[in-house]
């Protein structure tokens, strides 16, 4: 009897392992779902829940949200216009970085204070690259920019040196300020053309208008 009454208690254990088992898995498949649902989308691509914790940095979503959201728009535009960054391209970056602080080992202990990788920071770069060549065939410079640049900072180049002597270094210039002048415009037509819709009850149209 005893024998009888220990199987039974042990049958016991196990059904109520297999319950207990099953509502855990219940709740971390709803917590999946919940984290994958979209709350906005961009040209029909979704952003969920788990990018936007994904990438939190600060407690400003809205900011997180427009930063994805312009990133998305971006990819998109650089798909369009068949844009590709090369690994190869991506790695000279790196590397370039690397050895303006000074080394892996410094880059190393720039990694660990930012809490980051060596991966993220290429993705970073790819990324940052991808920008600027999907911008400069949208709004290119012109050469009559390169010019007018040289005439008006002539002192940023060593004296008695003609244009043709500097070229590189007045393109590399005045592409930073053709840059500045216009890149935040372009960004933000992209995102007004963009059809952006939100799903979340959080409301982000306000910030994404603005373009902060």
């Amino acid at each position: 009897m005893k024998k009888f009454d220990l199987s039974m208690l042990t049958i016991s254990i196990l059904l109520l392992a297999i319950v207990i088992l099953g509502v855990v898995e219940k709740e971390e498949a709803e917590k999946e779902e919940a984290n994958e649902k979209a709350i906005a989308t961009v040209n029909g691509q979704a952003i969920t829940t788990s990018q936007l914790l994904g990438e939190i940095q600060s407690p400003i979503q809205q900011k997180v949200m427009l930063s994805l959201i312009e990133q998305i728009a971006i990819e998109q535009e650089a798909e369009k216009r068949g844009i590709r960054i090369d690994a190869a391209v991506v790695s000279e970056q790196l590397e370039i970085r690397k050895n303006s602080m000074g080394g892996q080992h410094f880059f190393d202990q720039y990694l660990k204070r930012q809490k980051t990788t060596e991966e993220e920071i290429k993705k970073r770069i790819y990324f940052e690259l991808l920008a600027n060549e999907t911008f400069l065939q949208a709004i290119p410079i012109k050469e009559e920019e390169y010019q007018a640049y040289f005439n008006k900072h002539r002192d940023e180049f060593p004296s008695g040196k003609s244009y043709d002597e500097v070229k590189e270094s007045v393109k590399t210039k005045a592409t930073i300020q053709h840059r500045e002048q216009y890149y935040k415009d372009w960004l933000q037509t992209l995102i007004n053309n963009a059809d952006i819709h939100f799903t979340n009850q959080l409301e982000y149209k306000e910030t994404v208008s603005r373009g902060t």
